[in-house]
């Protein structure tokens, strides 16, 4: 079920969806690669299931503006219904069509309304949480058998319900990565400034900074 549902479909029907929230902050391309990504994640968690994220962790601690663009568009109404692009549920997308220009519009592109188009870099890192569990290699290397951990976790779980179990550990990580965020300036389809993700990525332009740690 989790693999054929389709998060397209779920924005469209329910706005106030998860999957509607997320098609609003990200580009169509985005969206598509989380949902991808997420299905793809739920098949290896299948076979490994000894970390899981804390929900509500993420915390982002320093950001700096790396780069910043604008580009011209064009505004123009595709005639040709063949060639009009298609949404995510395969129907025909409707309004207007931008093409980047590089030149000054003359006289024959008059016609046409003209928007703006901007996209910035930015360098960021983000803390978050896993909560870990101990697998069998780590109780020998603790000098414990399965069956000594298993009569340890037994009296512990007797004594106090309510504490973290001792075969779970936090971890905790700090990832260096470049988000690109682009947005209308001018015109658009939304016809107002709306910053979306367009793409997350390592900092490979800073090779001195761990992208881990």
């Amino acid at each position: 079920a989790v693999l054929k549902h389709e998060w397209a479909n779920e924005a469209e029907k329910d706005p106030d969806s998860l999957a509607a929230q997320l098609s609003r902050m990200v580009t169509k391309e985005l969206f598509h690669t989380h949902e991808m990504n997420a299905k793809t994640a739920f098949l290896l968690q299948n076979h490994i299931r000894n970390i899981t994220f804390l929900e509500g962790s993420c915390s982002v601690n320093n950001v700096a503006l790396l780069s910043a663009r604008a580009c011209l568009f064009l505004e123009k109404e595709d005639s040709s219904s063949a060639d009009q692009p298609t949404d995510e549920g395969g129907k025909q997308a409707s309004g207007p069509r931008y093409e980047a220009i590089d030149y000054e519009p003359d006289d024959e592109d008059s016609k046409f309304k003209t928007a703006v188009a901007a996209q910035v870099e930015v360098l960021y890192d983000v803390t978050q949480e896993f909560i870990v569990e101990k697998s069998s290699s780590t109780n020998e290397r603790d000098g414990k058998s399965e069956e000594e951990s298993f009569a340890d976790q037994s009296k512990d779980d007797s004594s106090s319900s309510s504490s973290q179990s001792p075969e779970t550990e936090s971890k905790q990580t700090t990832i260096v990565s470049v988000a690109t965020f682009e947005g209308w300036l001018k015109g658009g389809p939304d016809n107002e400034l709306r910053w979306k993700l367009a793409l997350h990525r390592p900092a490979f332009e800073f090779p001195g900074i761990e992208q881990s740690y």
